[in-house]
């Protein structure tokens, strides 16, 4: 069989395998650049992750160092402060804690903190003032109080700040039943006072 004869024989067919290729050449001119542009986004997107993935590891060191910088703040305002004392030491305890009392129910009133029940224990025993025996007084306020979230973090926040020492012992904090965003609070603060 000679060349012509074959081609007459398989024109068809050689033409399809032709226009075939012609089509695939065509078909990868064409995909080759949007092959080429998702490979690029794809690697830009890999690189952005890495960037993301670095951005938010310094992110969380600055939120460790940031948080290691408060706590160092509160110790060192808890260094600073000193502990009450009254100017007459002739006066009783519940006239020398008075001041103490005062303020600490001010600072509710002005955090708008509603206070319902307030029971008082002198020099309780397992405080480790009293058990010193160095000369100082204690008083534990055993307080029921109601307020909203903001609230009671604000009033917290102006005990922290305030100069003498006090310290929360004790707290339950149960949310009412009707409105999640008010809070029903048992607080223990303990004030303390020279008695010398």
């Amino acid at each position: 069989m000679d060349i012509q004869s074959f081609f007459k024989q398989y024109r068809e067919s050689l033409l399809f395998i032709a226009l075939a290729i012609i089509l695939c050449v065509a078909a990868v001119n064409q995909l080759k650049p949007k092959i080429n542009d998702f490979i690029s986004s794809k690697n830009e997107v890999t690189q952005k992750k890495a960037s993301i993935t670095q951005i938010n590891s310094q992110l969380q060191m600055a939120q460790q160092q940031m948080a290691r910088l408060e706590k160092a703040r509160i110790a060192s305002n808890m260094v600073n402060k000193t502990i009450f004392q009254p100017r007459s030491l002739s006066l009783d305890n519940e006239a020398g804690y008075s001041i103490l009392f005062n303020d600490i129910f001010e600072m509710a009133k002005s955090n708008n903190i509603k206070t319902y029940s307030i029971q008082y224990e002198y020099n309780p025993t397992d405080d480790p003032f009293v058990a010193a025996n160095k000369g100082y007084n204690v008083c534990l306020l055993k307080m029921k109080i109601i307020g909203g979230y903001k609230n009671f973090e604000d009033f917290l926040t102006d005990l922290y700040k305030y100069p003498y020492f006090v310290s929360i012992s004790s707290y339950d904090i149960v949310p009412y039943y009707k409105d999640k965003n008010v809070l029903f609070i048992k607080l223990g603060i303990k004030v303390y006072m020279t008695s010398e």
